[in-house]
């Protein structure tokens, strides 16, 4: 993995918190995925390791929902991260606390039946970049998924406004997060 990318939602809006960090992945860097994201291990040499990192990303995801494109690539990365770590075997889901979700995934089967889908739209605007990066891609899937997911997420009326607002924020707490070797990751809260 060379690069992660986090975006935040709170009550279905991006907050403007970010999370990015690019990373030396200890290895070289394959002549596929170099042509998807055109990072070169010279540029990353200095970069931190993932052990460096996993604090931060751990706090920053940690109880919230991943909204994740292609969950099984992205987790298989962050998971494989995870396992190279001293001391007891763990996964994403058990350090952060959070759960995975992939809704764009079944869209995508849909997409092609469907003339004006958010899907074909993200994969659009994916593919008329030449190179690909880890928090482009989760802003791409934050507007997606809104977009997917639109329409009013509560109703409610409240006397205490600032009761109700603090619980909607804890309620409607998200991140999309995404990494290069770790793409299309996104997160909700």
């Amino acid at each position: 993995m060379i690069e992660i990318g986090c975006v935040e939602i709170l009550n279905r809006r991006p907050s403007g918190q970010k999370f990015q960090r690019y990373l030396n992945p200890e290895r070289d860097i394959d002549a596929g995925a170099l042509a998807v994201h055109g990072i070169e291990l010279t540029k990353l040499a200095a970069a931190p390791k993932f052990a460096a990192i996993c604090a931060e990303l751990i706090a920053f995801i940690e109880g919230a929902e991943l909204i994740i494109h292609n969950a099984p690539f992205d987790v298989g990365f962050l998971d494989a991260e995870f396992a190279r770590l001293p001391g007891e075997a763990r996964t994403i889901s058990s350090c952060a606390a959070c759960s995975i979700r992939s809704p764009l995934r079944a869209a995508c089967i849909r997409a092609a039946q469907q003339p004006r889908c958010p899907v074909q739209a993200l994969q659009r605007r994916q593919h008329q970049r030449e190179l690909h990066g880890a928090l482009l891609d989760a802003g791409i899937l934050v507007d997606v998924y809104l977009a997917m997911t639109g329409g009013q997420g509560t109703f409610a009326l409240d006397v205490n406004a600032a009761e109700a607002a603090a619980a909607r924020a804890s309620a409607n707490k998200s991140r999309c997060a995404t990494g290069c070797g770790a793409r299309g990751a996104g997160a909700e809260r």
